[in-house]
């Protein structure tokens, strides 16, 4: 990728003295003598429009050699101007020419708010050799002056990274130059153009990435209140590296000079948010809905209700990284749940906050310092600093409203609007400006608002222009009322910002048409009712009105600029005073939302346990209320297995836990009766069924390719939702590779959420004390043409879908024909006996009783409540409940199983007894782990007892010996499914319990496909 140096019109002269080797900005740093060109940027709304003028083109002849070598001094054909190389290549080898047709155009975020145009420009490094995968992020906003450092250990999938630049959004990265060799391109470079294709990629020379130009930087541009940044950002090489090679580009490339000490440097690391990557926010419909480029059906769309572009931003931004740290989640809450209570309170904050709109466009004026005196820049540091000046004003009633909060947030927001220097920035803009000086709307308004701002008798020379302006306009008024009384005409005087001053005639009154004006008017306009016109006297006197304004402003702003440079030195309280706007802005928002009777507040705990809980994006964009369904997940029950119909809700149900999970730990209300969350430090997923062409890689691949990844990062706090794994493969295989899957995924406290067509996955709860089956219900019922159909009632019910062939019932739905579903039905009753003749086991109760107990010890233990007593207590709990799921058979006459249970009991006494504090917890959940996966009394024996497991493996083994020979004694007894089984083999469950209690259950897939 190649830089392009881009001026504004305004900027030509500037731009040739920089190519003779002149300094700028006082900085010492001189121009480069070649000029790399590249692809153009496309001018976005809201954004200062970037011209590249003719001569900086490259004919057609640089172009085809611009690979192979560096770029001259040569001269354009038609304008005799020389093109001048920035951050020129040293090898060629970083120029990566783009043909028309791949030329990307930025990407903007799709925000509510007119002003909610990024303009983020982020530097990407890597470092080399034994350094491969740390990575250094610099992101720089132009518009809203704030320098976020990263710099992540990334894996070689790069997720963090990516996941890093989705969250902040650019519209172009800057990278260095061996990034994008032809001959051994990055494969970060790679990766990023893949996942960011609108996104552009500009390539400079590698040696700017330097970390001690970046610290140095640093140093000279952080504000006072922020200087303790150096102490974080000093060992951080990488993303130093990449600060100095993005404030020097955005310097010379994008011409914003900052002033010194006027930089918000932060360093964001990536230890206390969740990780959600990017196909998992695209799917989940996190920020733009899976309809299109809108947002209104995405989870922004509905919990956008900011009115500042702060709010926005900071909202978009918790979405894709929302916090982990439960502290400040709660002060979150704990102030929605105050603005909720007061209404006094909400109602201010709803009348305010759109009053400060535009307050990050304050930062800009205050450090940003102006490469040339134009009138534009003139007009727009006026306007600004009025902007300034009637925010300021606004404060104090912001910390009227807040002086009765009793929340953290709200308190420190209070403390934070009573910092003197907002006291100080306004006294000395009053000794400037008019006490009533404030932004208008309207041209004329605002032209006359930004003219007298400035107090008479500072500036001589201003108040003498003004004078003759006000002359001109008088003189203007006159002449008007002349022509007026002249021809007898309804004529007044109208300003613009295009026509300037000119005549006005309404027809409403009296109805004249255009031939009918005397001839002195000219330039006749009409727009609807009103004719527009002037006179030749009138564009004179206009002429000499504009040159008087320009004197007016650029007069005006050498006031303003001295101004702004004595605020400055207490411009670190406008940077605090943005961050509270910009989340008092969100939790007002999130007020608005949970001010639904339907919404609740979330707690937080050690389970997932949601109580009626409703899809948040369906529950904004039904008419109706959606249905309600309970979700619940522990450590001690993980893995949910979820199956039922087509169109059931199943893939609905767990990305609703997934966006409930993300709206709970950013402190939002959720929709539902009650809520419990445990907090989750990564959400993992698996919902689309993409292929890779690129990568030669199918969807069947591409999903084992991800459960490899999930495999080895995914942690004891990950949320994990899968929808329909390994169905892009043959039934047997996807079956047997779905259930390896989850008996790895298991081995974590994971929280697994899993939907499937494969019924075999269901007998994984026989085998794993810790999975539970759920079906989303579906009636049969026949219609009054005897047809046969499907009510989905879209709940949640446990256990396994009853229903049989639902994908026939769909099928005959939409109008299959007769003799395709006839067939169809016969096929499916004879498979469906096949698969029913090798036969069910029956569950353990005995396994599972062991499992609530060793859980309810852990938890005792975690709680510190374990005692004598307790064990007592959970002595007669397991002695009943055995006893009413066995009855006699809990019970042998020897006095065997009493005996046993005792046993059972004692140990776990001697466990806590002899085990240190520190130790105990661990290993009890270690000894738990093993016994999710053993069956019958192995369970028991693996947790506590190897003995017991020696004594009893042969008789295991016998037990299934008889359970085979009473498998073919079913088969032969039925000649219709023998005579369809044939040849084949039933399906078994070989479980092999090692003396260390891991268990390799390897499934015998040999029965034909399952009638999905």
């Amino acid at each position: 990728m190649n830089v392009v140096k881009r001026d504004t019109l305004k900027n030509r002269s500037r731009s040739s003295a920089l190519g003779k080797g002149k300094r700028i900005g006082g900085r010492g740093l001189p121009w480069s003598s070649h000029m790399v060109s590249g692809r153009d940027q496309n001018q976005i709304l809201g954004r200062v429009p970037m011209v590249t003028p003719k001569y900086f083109v490259p004919s057609s002849s640089m172009q085809a050699g611009f690979s192979g070598c560096n770029i001259g001094m040569s001269a354009s054909s038609g304008t005799g101007r020389r093109q001048f190389s920035m951050f020129p290549s040293s090898s060629g080898s970083g120029s990566h020419p783009r043909t028309s047709s791949e030329i990307r155009t930025p990407r903007s975020v799709t925000t509510s708010t007119s002003d909610g145009i990024s303009t983020c420009v982020v530097a990407l490094t890597e470092g080399r050799g034994q350094a491969r995968g740390e990575v250094g992020i610099a992101a720089l906003d132009i518009n809203y002056p704030h320098l976020i450092l990263c710099q992540i250990s990334d894996s070689q999938t790069y997720v963090n990274t990516l996941t890093k630049i989705n969250v902040l959004n650019p519209i172009e990265i800057i990278v260095p130059n061996t990034f994008c060799d032809t001959q051994a391109m990055s494969k970060l470079y790679t990766l990023v153009q893949e996942a960011f294709p609108t996104v552009t990629l500009s390539s400079v020379l590698r040696k700017h990435f330097r970390d001690t130009r970046g610290l140095q930087q640093i140093q000279h541009l952080c504000a006072n209140e922020y200087s303790s940044i150096e102490i974080v950002v000093s060992q951080k090489f990488y993303a130093l590296a990449a600060a100095g090679a993005l404030l020097k580009y955005i310097e010379f490339v994008r011409n914003v000079l900052f002033a010194p000490r006027s930089l918000k440097v932060e360093y964001q690391g990536s230890q206390n948010t969740m990780v959600i990557d990017m196909k998992t926010a695209h799917f989940l419909e996190l920020i733009l809905s899976l309809r299109g480029s809108n947002n209104q059906y995405s989870l922004m769309g509905v919990m956008n209700h900011c009115q500042t572009n702060g709010g926005v931003r900071l909202l978009r931004s918790n979405i894709l990284e929302p916090p982990c740290l439960l502290e400040t989640i709660l002060t979150r809450l704990d102030c929605v749940q105050e603005i909720l209570e007061s209404s006094e309170l909400n109602l201010a904050l709803e009348s305010l906050m759109p009053k400060f709109c535009d307050v990050n466009h304050l930062l800009a004026l205050c450090m940003q310092m102006p490469r040339q005196d134009s009138k534009e820049v003139a007009e727009t540091q006026m306007k600004y600093t009025l902007l300034l000046k009637t925010t300021l004003e606004i404060l104090p009633t912001l910390r009227l409203a807040l002086q009765n909060c009793e929340s953290r947030f709200l308190c420190a927001a209070r403390e934070c609007l009573a910092d003197e220097r907002y006291q100080n920035i306004h006294c000395k803009i009053l000794s400037v400006l008019h006490d009533d000086a404030r932004t208008a709307k309207g041209a004329e308004a605002s032209q006359m608002q930004c003219n007298f701002a400035v107090k008479a008798g500072i500036s001589g020379i201003l108040d003498l222009a003004r004078q003759t302006y006000c002359e001109i306009v008088s003189d203007i008024s006159a002449l008007v009322a002349r022509l007026a009384s002249e021809h007898s005409l309804p004529l007044k005087v109208n300003y613009n910002g295009n026509w300037g001053y000119h005549i006005q005639l309404s027809q409403s009154k009296r109805h004249i048409s255009e031939s009918d004006l005397p001839p002195v008017f000219v330039q006749v306009h009409k727009n609807r009712n009103t004719l527009s016109f002037t006179t030749q006297e009138l564009i004179q006197v206009d002429r000499r009105s504009k040159e008087t304004l320009k004197e007016i402003i650029m007069l005006s702003n050498v006031v303003i600029c001295d101004l702004l440079a004595d605020i400055r030195s207490d411009i670190g309280c406008l940077f605090k005073l943005c961050e509270v706007i910009a989340e008092l802005d969100m939790l007002t928002s999130f007020a608005n939302l949970g001010s639904v009777s339907t919404y609740v507040r979330p707690q937080f705990g050690r389970v997932l346990d949601i109580r009626q809980s409703r899809h948040p994006i369906l529950d904004f964009i039904l008419q109706h209320e959606p249905v309600a369904n309970d979700v619940f997940a522990s450590s001690d029950y993980n893995c949910h297995i979820i199956t039922g119909p087509n169109m059931g809700g199943k893939s609905i149900y767990i990305r609703q836990i997934a966006l409930l999970q993300i709206m709970a730990q950013i402190g939002c209300y959720v929709p539902a009766q009650a809520a419990t969350f445990r907090i989750s430090d990564h959400i993992f997923s698996r919902l689309s069924f993409d292929d890779s062409i690129e990568c030669n890689a199918s969807t069947f691949v591409l999903e084992l390719k991800e459960f490899q990844f999930i495999k080895q990062v995914m942690t004891p706090n990950s949320l994990i939702i899968v929808d329909e794994l390994c169905r892009g493969t043959s039934c047997e295989e996807g079956t047997a590779i779905a259930w390896v899957i989850m008996e790895q995924l298991m081995e974590e406290d994971a929280f697994i959420f899993l939907t499937t067509h494969f019924l075999y996955l269901t007998k994984l709860q026989e085998l794993f004390c810790n999975v539970t089956n759920h079906h989303f219900e579906a009636v049969q019922e026949t219609t009054d043409s005897g047809r046969d159909r499907l009510v989905y009632t879209h709940k949640l019910l446990p256990g396994v879908t009853p229903v049989d062939n639902y994908g026939l019932h769909l099928a005959q739905g939409l109008a299959c024909p007769e003799s395709v579903l006839d067939n169809a039905k016969k096929l499916a009753q004879k498979l469906s006996l096949q698969r029913k003749a090798f036969g069910s086991s029956v569950t353990n109760s005995d396994m599972h009783n062991y499992y609530k107990l060793a859980s309810t010890v852990i938890e005792c233990v975690r709680e510190g409540t374990f005692s004598a007593q307790k064990l007592e207590e959970m002595k007669q709990k397991i002695f009943m409940k055995v006893g009413e799921n066995d009855g006699t058979e809990a019970w042998d006459e020897d006095g065997g199983a009493l005996q046993e249970e005792e046993e059972v009991v004692q140990s776990l006494g001697t466990v806590n007894n002899e085990m240190h504090a520190s130790t105990s917890l661990p290993s009890l959940q270690l000894l738990k782990n093993k016994g999710r996966s053993c069956t019958s009394k192995e369970s028991y024996a693996k947790i506590f007892s190897d003995e017991f497991f020696h004594e009893n493996a042969a008789e295991d083994k016998a037990e299934g010996a008889v359970q085979e020979e009473a498998t073919d004694e079913v088969v032969a007894s039925m000649p219709e499914v023998q005579e369809c089984v044939q040849e084949e083999e039933p399906m078994e469950i070989e479980s092999t319990c090692t003396h260390e209690g891991a268990v390799n259950l390897s499934p015998i897939i040999s029965l034909p496909e399952e009638i999905q």
